[in-house]
């Protein structure tokens, strides 16, 4: 089931990728599944479904990943990262690997 999912942004960026979970092209039912993200970045960036995650779909499988500029202000290089699930009855799957290439950026600050 795991999916590669390579994605390159430049830090400091709000970054909200939509994905779907599916097993053999058929959706994956995430109802009462756990969802955690790891980013593998000098400090670690960990979310989870009401931090950084929202399902926005269960029965289809579909949910919003988001970074928030904090996540990777200072970042600069290809970091791994990956996405893990746990049903409610303990069963752990990967659901998605890969690598985040993070630029790093020219402005700090957007106020003038």
């Amino acid at each position: 089931m795991t999916t590669t999912v390579n994605i390159t942004m430049v830090a400091g960026e709000t970054m909200a990728r939509s994905m779907t979970v599916t097993q053999d092209d058929v959706a994956v039912n995430l109802t009462g599944t756990a969802i955690r993200y790891v980013l593998n970045a000098p400090t670690p960036v960990i979310k989870y479904v009401t931090s950084g995650i929202t399902v926005t779909n269960a029965a289809g499988g579909a949910f919003t990943l988001t970074l928030l500029p904090a996540d990777t202000i200072g970042l600069n290089g290809i970091y791994k990262h990956e996405i893990k699930l746990e049903t409610s009855g303990g069963v752990v799957t990967a659901a998605m690997d890969g690598f985040l290439t993070v630029s790093p950026t020219l402005i700090l600050d957007v106020t003038p």
